[in-house]
């Protein structure tokens, strides 16, 4: 089963490629990942099983085996990881990594997030259930770090928290406005900063990892990211550098 969104990238690449007079690359299909194959079964069982108990469109539903997925392995960050990953990410994703690192949220979660679901007084966020994997709402606790992340976002967008501030040629060569919300499925950047960094290995976005995993794998939980992508403080507020640190 080919990797159809490897070929769509690539006949991308082809009529950039051809636009510029610069040699097509070679295409070499790709297959899909174990975990789609499994969901493209579940899929197609789950419409049989309805046409059989509900629709009674056929007597019984055939058996569909579909094996589990394994599970991938945690990828842990060392502190320097981290930091030297958020060095080498563009200036365009970097305030979404920073963010990601401070709260675990995952980064659709983070790209649509609103300025109606960000309270910074009382320093909360909020995920609306439609837009939460789970189906939940997510609550998120600001720290400072987010809420700094948060404020360098003001001004830029009236409804949108975190945007593209500068234009970028489309495959056809017009133009897009300056300011525009980010596309979720937008890995350029991603890949960029990931090559830069020397790790091209860690799952960054790939469903269903997400940019939350780093939060979430760095071996220091009690630690959180300065603005600069630096470990800074405490998630009380603490700072690292201060001789005293808070009990209370």
């Amino acid at each position: 089963m080919n990797n159809r969104k490897h070929l769509q990238v690539w006949e991308s690449k082809r009529d950039a490629a051809m636009r510029k007079g610069k040699p097509v690359p070679e295409y070499k299909p790709r297959q899909v990942s174990q975990a789609t194959k499994a969901q493209h079964l579940s899929f197609i069982r789950s419409l049989l099983r309805a046409a059989a108990n509900d629709w009674g469109w056929i007597k019984t539903a055939p058996v569909i085996k579909t094996r589990k997925p394994i599970s991938k392995r945690i990828r842990w960050l060392t502190r320097e990881e981290a930091e030297r990953l958020i060095e080498c990410m563009p200036e365009s994703i970097k305030p979404v990594v920073i963010f990601a690192l401070a709260t675990g949220l995952r980064r659709s979660n983070i790209i649509g997030l609103e300025w109606q679901q960000v309270d910074m007084q009382r320093k909360v966020a909020w995920v609306n259930p439609e837009n939460a994997k789970a189906g939940k709402a997510i609550g998120v606790a600001l720290n400072d770090t987010a809420c700094r992340v948060l404020r360098d976002q003001i001004g830029k967008h009236s409804r949108w928290v975190f945007v593209h501030t500068t234009a970028k040629h489309r495959p056809d060569g017009t133009l897009t406005p300056a300011v525009r919300k980010m596309r979720v499925d937008d890995n350029n950047a991603r890949r960029a900063g990931l090559k830069k960094s020397g790790d091209r290995g860690f799952p960054f976005s790939r469903p269903p990892a997400h940019l939350g995993e780093l939060a979430n794998s760095v071996r220091r939980p009690a630690f959180c990211f300065t603005g600069n992508g630096r470990m800074g403080e405490h998630r009380d507020g603490t700072s690292l550098c201060s001789p005293r640190r808070r009990t209370t």
